[in-house]
């Protein structure tokens, strides 16, 4: 709605509003203004300071990450855990992984036209192997893994995709890095209509989903 759109675009900051406004394409604006207010709702909850308060900076790969200095005296001085916290847009839908350890997070459309650019021969052969209705799916829940733990590594695109390779088996799913087990990370997917969310945590975290259809129901629970 008017209203909600309105409520986001308070809970962002100057240099995202600039941001969105780069986009060509309103929707895109709206999911890239959604993300970062859900984002700071979420962590200002954490942290207990105000949405627009935080400050945020990119470790040497690029990735955000809360700037300590931006947090409360008392956060600080508790010691609490440093929170991470990772995002992923696409039209109509947002995805934010909020944990004490290290996360990443992606959305993945499904597509009638697979890139295998980015995969190795592994990936290749088992998406072909299967029937060519379910191909576009479980292309989808291998980039959005990949993607998911690249992001939660912190290095993101800066490795090579095709470096990383995962194998899933009906829930079983796999990582290896440059060929290496990655069994550090737990890893988790689930299906929304046409799109894939993957996610990756450090040191087997649990996951938990908490599903919105709207941003109205979203503050709701504020």
């Amino acid at each position: 709605s008017e209203k909600s759109l309105a409520v986001m675009d308070l809970l962002i900051s100057a240099d995202e509003r600039v941001k969105a406004g780069d986009f060509i394409f309103s929707e895109d604006k709206t999911s890239f203004t959604a993300a970062h207010s859900l984002l700071r709702l979420i962590l200002s909850r954490q942290v207990n300071i105000p949405p627009l308060s935080l400050k945020f900076v990119t470790n040497r790969y690029g990735k955000p990450e809360l700037c300590i200095s931006s947090l409360s005296d008392e956060f600080q001085l508790n010691a609490k855990p440093l929170v991470n916290f990772n995002l992923s847009h696409i039209k109509n839908m947002v995805a934010v992984a909020i944990s004490n350890n290290p996360c990443g997070v992606d959305l993945c459309s499904l597509t009638d036209e697979i890139p295998t650019n980015s995969l190795t021969s592994g990936e290749i052969r088992s998406i072909k192997s299967i029937d060519k209705k379910k191909q576009s799916m479980h292309f989808a829940a291998i980039w959005s893994i990949k993607e998911a733990y690249l992001k939660a590594t912190g290095k993101g695109l800066n490795v090579q995709p095709e470096n990383i390779e995962v194998k899933i088996n009906d829930e079983n799913i796999e990582v290896y890095n440059f060929g290496i087990p990655e069994t550090r990370f737990l890893y988790g997917l689930w299906n929304f209509d046409s799109v894939t969310l993957g996610v990756a945590v450090y040191e087997n975290t649990e996951i938990k989903i908490i599903k919105f259809d709207d941003f109205d129901e979203l503050m709701s629970s504020f």
